[in-house]
Formats: C-alpha cells, structure tokens, sequence
C-alpha cells in the first residue's frame, strides 16, 4: 500500500509561549518552514505545568500523547519489522508457537489502523 504519511523522524516541543505540544517531521525540522502546516501537528490543550518539579496530571498526560504521535513512524517501522521476522521465521514453521499467530495478527492490525487499511 502506499505510504502517505511524512517519513520520521518527528520530534515534539513544549511550545511555552502558545501553551501547546508541538510535532513538527517533514521540512519543518533542521530549520525548514516551522509553520509549514502538513509538518506541523498542534496539540493545544491550555495546560499550563505547574510551577516546580512536580507537574499536573492533565499536562504530564498531554505530553505523553505528543510523544506518542511523535513516535508513531518509529513504532510502525518496528511493528513491519517484527511481522517480517515473525513471516520469515517462524510461521513456517510445523510447530510454531501459538503467540506468533496472535502477535502477527495483532502487528497486522495495527498497521492496517497506522497506513488507512482499517480504522
């Protein structure tokens, strides 16, 4: 299936002065269009962190969400990968494990969710 997706990496800032996560990937990394919107995702959910070390709750959870989207192309590469290795090794196999049917499946899955193939 094509790819329509921007190719990793994609990195994720605080963006202090608008109180939002940003993603940027594609051309508005290494000093490109930051604001070149297809590069460009806005995670603005007002949560300012608290002051000190200790952060709010709704914030730490913001923020673990834009990691999560920037690691997106990072773990569909990983998820190709495993099913792969799991089809050249061992679904071949006369006695192969229960659990690599399951987690190829589950791979299949997640890929087809990642490139548009099921929602």
């Amino acid at each position: 299936m094509e790819r329509k997706h921007t190719d990793g990496p994609w990195k994720v800032l605080f963006d202090e002065g608008n109180d939002m996560h940003v993603v940027t990937m594609g051309s508005a990394l290494g000093g490109g269009n930051p604001c070149e919107v297809q590069h460009r995702i806005e995670y603005n959910h007002g949560l300012y962190p608290d002051a000190g070390t200790k952060r709010h709750g709704q914030f730490v959870e913001a923020d673990a969400n834009a990691r999560l989207i920037a690691a997106a192309p990072d773990l569909l590469a990983a998820c190709e990968a495993a099913v792969e290795a799991i089809e050249k090794n061992i679904s071949d196999e006369p006695y192969a494990p229960a659990w690599a049917a399951r987690l190829h499946t589950q791979l299949k899955v997640a890929i087809a969710k990642a490139i548009g193939g099921a929602q």
